[in-house]
């Protein structure tokens, strides 16, 4: 997935703690204090499986080169 940060929505619950920011918060603070970066692009994977663990599994292994590829496209751009 490639996204910016205009694809991010914002959760409709209330934040109560600093540990609890998304990056949609973050981003938003960024800009108000005027330390936002001028872009943002998001290279991510959709995990099949999120259950708790330190490996990763073989189909984002598989996935590692192309996604390295994408981010030294954008770098490039």
């Amino acid at each position: 997935m490639r996204l910016t940060a205009n694809d991010l929505t914002a959760d409709s619950k209330q934040n109560i703690s600093l540990h609890e920011f998304g990056l949609l918060e973050i981003l938003t603070m960024a800009k108000q204090l005027g330390c936002a970066p001028e872009e943002v692009i998001i290279i991510g994977v959709k995990p099949k499986d999120i259950t708790a663990g330190v490996e990763v599994s073989d189909e984002v292994s598989s996935v590692v080169p192309k996604i390295m590829g994408l981010i030294l496209n954008e770098l490039s751009n």
